[in-house]
C-alpha cells in the first residue's frame, strides 16, 4: 500500500512518474501515436461508408452484369483496403504499448485521480478492488530482482478537463498503459 499511496494516490505522484518516464527514455513520444491512430480509425469509417454506397448500389432494378462484376470488384478492394487499416492499428496499438506517455500527459491524467494516500489503507475491499480494476493495475513480484513490475492503465478523454467531463463522455479516446519496477 505505501508504494499505491506514493505512486498514484499521493500528493507528490507526478514527481515520482516524471522520475520514472523520464529513466524510461521513450524513443518518441505516443501523442502522435494517438494521432495516427484516430486518423487511421477515420479512414475505416469512411472506406466502410463507401463499401456500403457499393453494396446499396447492387440493389438496384437497373444494374446490368457487367456493372454488377466492377461493383463486386470495387467492394473486394474497399475490404482489403479496411483489412489492411485494421492491420495497422492493430500494430499501432501493440506499439502504443512500448512506448511510454510523455510526462505532461501522464501528470494532467493524475491530477484527475483523488489523494486517497492517507485513507487507502483504510478503505473497505470492496472499494479497494474497484479502484485497483478502474485501474487494470497489475503488480507481478520479480523475486530475482527484489521488485515488483507495475502497469496500471489511466483513460482520458479528448477535450475533458475534469472527471465530471470525463464521466459524461461514455467513453474514453486514449488510453496510457504506463509500466515500471520498484525495488523492495
Amino acid at each position: 500500500m505505501d508504494f499505491l499511496s506514493t505512486a498514484i494516490f499521493g500528493p507528490d505522484r507526478v514527481t515520482y512518474w516524471e522520475r520514472c518516464l523520464d529513466a524510461a527514455g521513450a524513443p518518441e513520444p505516443s501523442a502522435p501515436l494517438a494521432d495516427r491512430l484516430n486518423e487511421l480509425e477515420e479512414e475505416i469509417a469512411d472506406l466502410e461508408r463507401r463499401l456500403s454506397r457499393q453494396v446499396a448500389n447492387l440493389e438496384g432494378d437497373d444494374v446490368t452484369p457487367a456493372l454488377r462484376r466492377r461493383i463486386a470488384d470495387r467492394v473486394a478492394e474497399l475490404e482489403a483496403e479496411i483489412e489492411g487499416r485494421r492491420g495497422r492499428v492493430r500494430a499501432l496499438r501493440d506499439h502504443m504499448l512500448e512506448v511510454p506517455p510523455a510526462p505532461t500527459e501522464v501528470a494532467l491524467l493524475l491530477d484527475r485521480l483523488p489523494l486517497l494516500a492517507d485513507r487507502l489503507a483504510g478503505l473497505p475491499q470492496r472499494e479497494l478492488r474497484a479502484l485497483f480494476d478502474a485501474l487494470q493495475l497489475k503488480l507481478v513480484y520479480q523475486p530475482a530482482d527484489h521488485a515488483i513490475d507495475v502497469d496500471l492503465t489511466l483513460a482520458a478523454v479528448d477535450g475533458a478537463a475534469t472527471a465530471t467531463e470525463l464521466r459524461r463522455a461514455g467513453r474514453c479516446t486514449r488510453l496510457y498503459t504506463i509500466r515500471t519496477q520498484t525495488r523492495w
